[in-house]
């Protein structure tokens, strides 16, 4: 995301922060982490006493946009219901329209149907449905209609009723739209107000009518025996409307009406001017909505003479609407298949349709296949033969051949997916015949359309899918070839724990496949036995030697992949974790530290492209004075301010990369009395000075790592921090770095004492740790994380309810700066 803040639409700095990492996340599982981490936060500040308004609407809204944002699962249901109170207040006392609207928001999309918070929602809905604003009316029908519960029916019927004759269009339309939401759950409802939604058919706004029209659908569908009352209504409507048919305002509703006579039935003496409406209503769009109108006609009268035009024309839209007016209308109308109806279309007609199996858009091909397979199964048979023979006489099948047998097989097959399934065994079974070899290749297109096929099913159609096709490869007797072979090991890793089919059988058939089959191919089944090795407690020694037999005789791809069946589980988690971290570890110091960490000393090349060569003579050695105390504090700082460790860098008494701290600065600072260095902190100097050329070499040897001496004033920052509770906490923004907020501390805080533990070191990887004491036991633990917009998040928790609000101004003011 490439805009600015001010540019972006945000909510706040946060909101545009949490939006950008997102969108940068190295990976979805990276994404949905940053996610459930920011609703937590959002949780906590929450339960914070004292939240205003705003910032628990803005709370809200984060906690809205994590839910959903997350690809995989949901959030976790403490967060949200943790908020359901926020929500009832904000809706209930939101001092604006905007936050009452984000209050119902938040029951509408958060709140399940059955939660115990619902009667708490009843009293502010009446309240607001009684209001003399229309705003307020409004915001509350549409928390009717977006989460009806029949909870609230008893509370709201009468008023619901009244508004149906309000003076507001608005009101009317949404008290319509809530009527019909509700009848979800008490179908009753709607016969209550018959005679109202037949009077408000005929509003005097359009919107208004089409939301009657739409509800009365509904009061056919609660009771069938108003059916003829309504199409009766609908009728009479129509009539009323043809003299206005050509008024182009009115068509949206036109249409609309079209469809409530489609689902009721549509009078024999209005035909005529049916079909002159839907010709002036589908000109301006090309004819794009014909098959909505055309589905419900009588058979004694064949609708496809007045489209027969569309087919000989030469825009692809129109030749598409033709098809779709076939498809929705039944063959007797116009193919001829029964006799008391002759065929509509002519020869040539016929065989233009016939053309179209070959068109290059493949919707065109598909809508072709599955009318002609309405009109005769036969045709779409003998048309797979025919390709499918082609392709077996000239012993290879190409790209486009292999795509048109698997449309064919698709519109056959229809929504069985084992019949699918099926279908594709025995496609592939006669393309990629045995013997199987490591020269076949994989039909890239053919497993994409497959697998977009699969996903597109319904749950039932996927699993029967992919447990037929996981079978093949289970069966020692059935041909698998390299492209059944990655569908199977794709299906494997998507559908590990939903499919019937023991691990072990699918683990052993992609197994005694690997050695036959090319590198590529090899590659995916690792992958899929690999994901299923984690269902199984033990795996098969014979499963174990073909991967051993296979990273042997494979090549030198094949061998990069570890043959990790042998893990376990807790090692493979391991592995991820120590991964995640030096990623962790690689991003703070690119994003928090201005210099390198020196670990061991870099290679000679490397050296000379991280620090420039030092002309000067090396400086003697400054005499050092007596400790006082066991702290390292550097004489930029004030005398009350101890840096246990560098909130940039490692701790160490020198930076080798960097020119932090020249030796002429060092040598300045010997002289000062603020400069206090403990004896351990000498020795390792004494052990640097030793090792030490600086004419010599381009890079002085980086020091030894080494655990600075903190006696009993060492405190262990994570538990401390989890020993204070919550409620002592706070956090929020500033917009400066964190150099900044530990500056700003330093000069504010006199009398106290900071200790500072790095971003790269434990606990919190990523964040600077500040411990600020006073020597008593009054103490106050401050988190920093930095932003890339020159910002940074600050948490605090303080057992000291004085620093605590002092600490809490102070960041208040740098957040408003």
């Amino acid at each position: 995301m490439d805009v600015p803040f001010a540019s972006s639409g945000a909510m706040n700095r946060m909101h545009y922060s949490i939006v950008r990492k997102v969108e940068e996340a190295p990976s979805t599982g990276a994404a949905d982490q940053l996610l459930q981490e920011e609703a937590r936060a959002m949780q906590h500040e929450l339960s914070q006493p004292g939240l205003s308004q705003r910032r628990s609407k803005e709370c809200l809204i984060m906690i809205m946009y994590c839910a959903m944002a997350t690809t995989f699962g949901s959030l976790d249901h403490r967060v949200t219901d943790s908020a359901l109170p926020h929500a009832v207040t904000l809706a209930e006392s939101g001092g604006t329209i905007q936050n009452k609207r984000i209050g119902y928001l938040f029951f509408a999309q958060m709140m399940p149907v059955a939660h115990e918070l619902q009667l708490m929602l009843v009293n502010t809905l009446r309240k607001d449905l009684e209001s003399p604003d229309v705003p307020h009316i409004c915001i509350a029908l549409d928390s009717l209609c977006e989460s009806p519960n029949e909870l609230v029916i008893p509370a709201v019927q009468s008023r619901l009723h009244d508004l149906l004759s309000h003076s507001s269009v608005n009101v009317r339309r949404r008290a319509l739209l809530a009527y019909k939401s509700l009848s979800q759950a008490e179908p009753t409802l709607l016969t209550q107000i018959s005679t109202k939604l037949y009077k408000r058919m005929g509003d005097e706004d359009t919107s208004v009518a089409t939301a009657a029209i739409l509800t009365s659908l509904a009061l056919v569908k609660a009771d069938e025996s108003l059916k003829a009352r309504v199409a009766d209504e609908f009728n009479a409507l129509w009539r009323n409307l043809q003299p206005h048919s050509h008024d182009s305002s009115l068509r949206h509703f036109l249409l609309v009406l079209l469809f409530a006579l489609s689902s009721v039935g549509l009078a024999i003496q209005n035909l005529n001017s049916l079909i002159k409406i839907i010709r002036t209503t589908a000109k301006p769009s090309r004819g794009k909505n014909l098959e909505q109108q055309l589905s419900s006609l009588t058979p004694s009268f064949s609708p496809v003479r007045s489209v027969r035009g569309l087919l000989t024309s030469s825009d692809v839209n129109d030749q598409y609407t033709f098809l779709s007016c076939l498809e929705c209308l039944s063959p007797a109308l116009w193919a001829g298949t029964t006799p008391d109806i002759p065929p509509v279309l002519e020869a040539w007609e016929v065989e233009r349709v016939m053309q179209l199996l070959y068109s290059k858009d493949p919707l065109m091909r598909r809508k072709t296949l599955g009318i002609l397979n309405q009109v005769d199964h036969n045709i779409v048979v003998n048309y797979y033969q025919q390709i499918l023979q082609t392709v077996a006489d000239s012993g290879h099948g190409s790209a486009d051949a292999v795509i048109l047998l698997l449309e064919i097989v698709e519109v056959q097959t229809a929504s069985d997916g084992e019949a699918y399934a099926r279908e594709v065994k025995e496609l592939f079974r006669i393309l990629e015949g045995p013997p199987l070899s490591p020269k076949q290749g994989v039909s890239e297109e053919a497993v994409q359309i497959i697998l977009t096929r699969i996903m597109s099913g319904d749950d039932a159609y996927r699993i029967n899918c992919a447990t037929a096709l996981r079978t093949a490869i289970a069966e020692a007797e059935v041909h698998a070839g390299p492209t059944l072979i990655v569908l199977v090991s794709a299906l494997a890793v998507e559908y590990a724990e939903s499919v019937s089919v023991s691990p072990v059988h699918i683990m052993r058939g992609l197994g005694s496949l690997l050695k036959n089959c090319s590198a590529a191919v090899q590659d995916a089944c690792l992958l899929a036995m690999l994901r299923l090795s984690a269902l199984c407690e033990d795996i098969p020694n014979d499963i174990v030697e073909h991967v051993s037999v296979t990273k042997d005789q494979g090549g030198r791809y094949v061998k990069r992949v570890r043959a990790s069946l042998i893990f376990v589980l807790p090692d493979f988690l391991a592995a991820l974790q120590e991964h995640e971290a030096r990623q962790l570890q690689s991003t703070t110091h690119s994003q928090s530290s201005r210099v390198p960490t020196p670990v061991s000393s870099p290679p000679k090349s490397e050296s000379r492209k991280l620090s420039p060569k030092l002309r000067y003579k090396a400086y003697e050695l400054p005499p050092s004075t007596p400790p006082k105390r066991s702290h390292l504090a550097t004489p930029r700082h004030s005398p009350n301010m101890t840096i246990e460790r560098s909130p940039l860098r490692r701790p160490g008494l020198i930076d080798t990369l960097s020119n932090t701290v020249s030796p002429g600065e060092l040598a300045l600072a010997a002289g000062s009395d603020q400069l206090e260095i403990s004896t351990s902190s000498l020795q390792v100097l004494d052990d640097i000075s030793s090792r030490m050329d600086l004419i010599a070499f381009d890079t002085p040897t980086a020091p030894d790592e080494y655990q600075l001496n903190m006696g009993s004033e060492d405190l262990d920052f994570e538990a401390t921090w989890d020993s204070l509770s919550d409620t002592s906490g706070a956090r929020g923004w500033c917009s400066i770095l964190m150099e900044g907020v530990l500056r700003i501390l330093q000069q504010s805080l006199e009398g106290y004492r900071l200790q500072v533990i790095a971003v790269d070191y434990p606990p919190f990887l990523g964040e600077l740790k500040i411990l600020i004491t006073n020597g008593s036991t009054s103490h106050a633990l401050v988190r920093l994380k930095e932003s890339e917009e020159d910002s940074c998040l600050w948490r605090m928790r303080c057992a000291d309810a004085g620093l605590r609000t002092r600490l809490k101004r102070l960041f208040a003011d740098e957040e408003g700066a």
